[in-house]
């Protein structure tokens, strides 16, 4: 589920996949997709922020290159790397 979503995350780690598309996808069912979404919430690999959009972790996983992002991927990754200080920062901020 992981690779599938990071292939599919824009750059800025955001990514807006709906979880029966990826049910579908991948051939499993939606609830093991529903389990494994909390579990990697709380885990801190999903990054939730304030207006409900969902990133993968930027302190794992970083799609794009700092220097040639504009604003608002940099803002993405910034959000994306707030994990509650489960992980120890590797972004810059």
């Amino acid at each position: 589920v992981v690779l599938y979503i990071v292939e599919r995350m824009q750059f800025g780690n955001l990514f807006c996949l709906n979880q029966k598309n990826i049910a579908t996808d991948l051939e499993i069912s939606q609830p093991m997709v529903s389990k494994l979404f909390s579990s990697l919430k709380k885990k801190g690999v999903i990054v939730v922020d304030h207006e409900k959009n969902k990133y993968i972790n930027a302190n794992i996983f970083m799609k794009g290159l700092k220097h040639k992002s504009d604003s608002e991927t940099l803002t993405n990754l910034r959000r994306a790397s707030n994990d509650g200080g489960m992980y120890e920062p590797v972004f810059d901020q």
